[in-house]
């Protein structure tokens, strides 16, 4: 059994996406949270949208 996934993000919805991305992962290094759970979940909310803008899916 094969499954096969189609692309469903545009150009314009990557790049948002890699914006969005890079401002949360900057503002967890910058310091602007004070908690250190939320910087970490900045971090990895930030990670899944680079990743999904470089996939596409």
């Amino acid at each position: 059994m094969e499954i096969s996934f189609k692309r469903n993000i545009g150009s314009i919805d990557r790049v948002i996406r890699m914006i969005i991305g890079l401002t949360l992962i900057a503002s967890g290094f910058l310091g602007l949270f004070e908690s250190n759970l939320i910087a970490t979940l900045a971090y990895l909310l930030g990670l899944s949208q680079i990743i999904e803008s470089i996939l596409g899916y």
